[in-house]
């Protein structure tokens, strides 16, 4: 399960670097629903929302990257 994670991780970034930031959201949302616990995923989308400005959902994916991981340098950049 959390191979196809990391699948859909990288699913993803290749949305993104093709400016398909919708695509790249279902694939992230995707990879938390098979794996809750995936910080990346969860920072992906902050960082994703916060680009959209989407900001209230940037802060959702940000506090529970927090919660999986207080020590998360990534958070504080």
């Amino acid at each position: 399960m959390r191979f196809k994670s990391w699948e859909l991780m990288e699913e993803a970034r290749h949305a993104l670097r093709r400016k398909k930031r919708d695509l790249a959201i279902d694939s992230l949302l995707r990879a938390i629903r098979i794996n809750p616990e995936f910080l990346e995923a969860h920072l992906f989308l902050g960082s994703i929302y916060s680009s959209k400005q989407g900001y209230n959902e940037a802060l959702k994916f940000l506090l529970r990257a927090k919660q999986i991981d207080p020590e998360c340098r990534e958070l504080y950049y």
